[in-house]
């Protein structure tokens, strides 16, 4: 959720949402472990009734709990807008930041209006690089654990959200790679579905849909000799959707790797 900084306009979590960071550990685009965020009734700031925060929890479950639910073992409980520690190491952070995310919004538009009802390649669009998302703030989740609490080797993370109280536990939304509804998806029917779905129905639902429009822009921009295999390319290394698998975009795709530090002692 985003709003003005100038404004001070803060935002809060629902209280019937569940918050899950999803992670496969066997390459089944299925979560193994799943680290699970549910937030309480907004109070009064002790000392200050101008102020309101929100407890929050962070659960891990394992096997079918991760699936759906909230239920799970209990590894830290915090407040928004502090940062809570605890051991072995857990670290998890909830309330405003500034976002750091940049992209020019009416040039997006600009290039899909193109794309989709003109049959161009508008990259003249960008031209300008106006920063939509300057000067704005977020409500952010953010999640520090030890490896030990994932797994090991290859690893593959996305992240949901599901609404849960007094009716069955429905997903309304889900991210991977930024984006892929905005630009890969132009009916909103079909961005629902996405929404709604896991990531292991990615392929059979949705290749097909991404792959058009790859081997569309690739064949425009003449970027390739051969949209159609890098359409292909690009299908393989992408979906699921999860940011870890796409992150390199190696193989000839193009984009920027994930760069990799040394965790500070």
């Amino acid at each position: 959720m985003k709003g003005s900084k100038a404004e001070a306009v803060r935002f809060w979590h629902s209280t019937l949402g569940i918050y899950p960071f999803r992670f496969d550990l066997n390459d089944d685009a299925r979560e193994e472990v799943t680290f699970k965020i549910r937030f309480r009734e907004v109070t009064h700031a002790v000392g200050d009734e101008h102020r309101h925060v929100q407890s929050f929890e962070v659960r891990q479950a394992t096997g079918d709990l991760a699936l759906r639910g909230e239920e799970g073992d209990l590894l830290v409980e915090g407040r928004t807008g502090q940062v809570a520690v605890t051991e072995p190491g857990i670290r998890t952070f909830a309330g405003l930041a500034p976002d750091l995310f940049a992209g020019d919004a009416a040039a997006l538009g600009l290039f899909r209006n193109a794309l989709y009802k003109e049959d161009k390649f508008a990259l003249q669009a960008f031209q300008n690089r106006q920063d939509f998302f300057a000067g704005r703030n977020i409500t952010v989740i953010v999640l520090a654990v030890p490896s030990q609490l994932i797994g090991r080797g290859q690893v593959r993370a996305w992240a949901t959200v599901s609404l849960s109280g007094h009716a069955p536990e429905v997903q309304v939304s889900r991210w991977g790679l930024p984006l892929i509804t905005n630009i890969f998806m132009p009916d909103m029917d079909m961005r629902e579905e996405y929404n709604r779905a896991v990531s292991a129905d990615d392929v059979p639902r949705f290749s097909s849909q991404i792959g058009r429009i790859v081997e569309k822009v690739t064949r425009l921009a003449g970027s390739s000799t051969n949209p159609a295999e890098y359409a292909k390319q690009f299908i393989a290394q992408c979906l699921p959707d999860d940011p870890s698998l796409c992150a390199g975009f190696g193989g000839g795709l193009q984009g920027r790797r994930i760069q990799r530090t040394r965790p500070r002692r």
